[in-house]
C-alpha cells in the first residue's frame, strides 16, 4: 500500500523521486489507489501555490512543479 499521504507532501516539496517511486508502487499494485494518488497530487499542488504566494517558491519552481504533475499523471 502507498503512502498516499507522504504523496502530496512530496508534491508539495518538489521531490521527484519520492513522487515518481510513490507513483510506481501505485502501479505495482495493480492501480487500485490510482484516485488517491492523483487526489494526493493535485493536493500537493495546492502546497506548491502556497509556497509561490509566500515567495518560498518562484515561478521557476512552479514550472518544475508542472513537470512534476504532468508527470504523475
Amino acid at each position: 500500500m502507498a503512502d498516499i499521504a507522504k504523496l502530496q507532501q512530496a508534491i508539495g516539496d518538489l521531490d521527484e523521486k519520492v513522487v515518481l517511486d510513490i507513483l510506481k508502487e501505485v502501479v505495482d499494485a495493480g492501480g487500485g489507489e490510482a484516485q488517491q494518488a492523483l487526489e494526493a497530487c493535485r493536493e500537493g499542488m495546492t502546497i506548491v501555490g502556497e509556497k509561490f504566494e509566500t515567495g518560498e517558491y518562484y515561478v521557476s519552481d512552479l514550472i518544475f512543479a508542472g513537470d512534476l504533475m504532468k508527470s504523475a499523471v
